[in-house]
């Protein structure tokens, strides 16, 4: 990604309109995770909704143009009730990944404070999508990072 490449581990996901509504990662050619929420607005429902959608939802993997595939929520985990209130706002799909998407590759231990990360998501301005580095500042606890701003 630090040369504007997208990896073939990026998914977007679209609503029934083809609007861009969050990412997700491929963790396998069968499963792609991405926060709860999102499955929610591609789905149609409420952002908070909370009962696990029983409807497949478009994925697409915009490194490799044309891919996409339906998933259907395989685990669920549902956002927040409410603004601001606790959630674990995650799903994992089940999908038949498209030729040339691949899994991520995932780290194994936590970043230490001024790691390199990369860092990408779908800005509601459009379906590109945009990636930044990022270092990691203040280490990871209990499951959390802390990250530093954007550089340009």
């Amino acid at each position: 990604m630090p040369d504007g490449s997208l990896p073939p581990s990026v998914a977007r996901f679209v609503d029934g309109s083809g609007r861009t509504v969050g990412a997700g990662v491929v963790l396998s050619r069968t499963h792609v995770v991405t926060c709860a929420h999102v499955v929610n607005l591609a789905a149609g429902l409420d952002l908070h909704a909370q009962e696990r959608p029983m409807a497949a939802v478009r994925v697409e993997f915009p490194a490799l143009p044309g891919a996409a595939a339906m998933a259907s929520v395989a685990s669920w985990t549902p956002p927040p009730e409410r603004e601001g209130s606790a959630g674990g706002d995650l799903a994992v799909l089940a999908f038949a990944a498209p030729d040339g998407v691949e899994p991520a590759h995932l780290i194994t231990t936590p970043p230490r404070p001024g790691d390199p990360v990369d860092v990408f998501g779908f800005p509601a301005t459009g379906r590109t999508g945009r990636g930044c580095g990022r270092s990691c500042a203040g280490g990871c606890r209990a499951g959390c990072c802390s990250w530093t701003a954007c550089r340009r």
